[in-house]
């Protein structure tokens, strides 16, 4: 699932290890990027990103023309932040968080491509049948309520959902809940007996649409 929306390195600007700050600033800003994989000679292994904030800063320290002598090995991160393809989507979600992209590696570790964040969003929410005309009931799993099972049973027999989103409780002060979302197909009046059930059943919902 990972090779599906990763953009591989052949489409992609790298940046050599070999090359200097002030060749690599030159490079992003022509470029129109605040960063860049930097990977050998090869381009099997990737040595980290490369960040123009980073250089930007030794810039004001000591000067633009101090940027020849430093090579962009000097300033590399995320140097362990990978993920591999046979990895899972969750590996995927968790492991990238902060960044803009995360580098992709295979079986034997060689660098393959990357997956942007926004890239990563746009797919999540075609997965989970997200669009501009959506329902979305939030269900809370209240102990001692009936189970999952049973729950969705009673939503299988009043509509068909997008999908299903399980989420369990968490140190933010959420509770266990599940997530229905409704496509457009769905209708108002279908919508509208399955709420009345699940409120018959006792069950806390709230309801969201967009």
């Amino acid at each position: 699932m990972i090779e599906q929306i990763m953009v591989p390195k052949e489409d992609i600007l790298l940046i050599p290890e070999t090359v200097n700050c002030l060749d690599a600033l030159e490079i992003l800003e022509e470029n129109n990027l605040r960063n860049a994989p930097v990977v050998d000679s090869t381009e099997q292994l990737f040595r980290g990103n490369i960040y123009k904030y980073h250089i930007y800063k030794e810039a004001f320290h000591h000067g633009k023309e101090h940027l020849k002598s430093k090579r962009v090995t000097s300033f590399l991160k995320n140097t362990t932040r990978v993920v591999h393809l046979n990895d899972s989507i969750y590996q995927l979600i968790f492991s990238i968080r902060d960044l803009p992209y995360i580098c992709i590696l295979n079986e034997n570790n060689n660098f393959v491509g990357i997956v942007y964040h926004n890239h990563l969003l746009d797919f999540l929410a075609q997965a989970w049948g997200a669009n501009d005309r959506m329902h979305m009931l939030k269900i809370d799993l209240t102990p001692g309520l009936r189970s999952l099972d049973q729950l969705t049973r009673i939503i299988l027999k009043y509509i068909e959902p997008k999908t299903f989103q399980l989420f369990q409780e968490t140190d933010f002060n959420t509770s266990k809940h599940l997530f229905v979302v409704i496509g457009p197909e769905v209708n108002r009046v279908q919508i509208n007996r399955l709420i009345l059930k699940l409120r018959q059943k006792q069950y806390p919902l709230t309801e969201y649409h967009w």
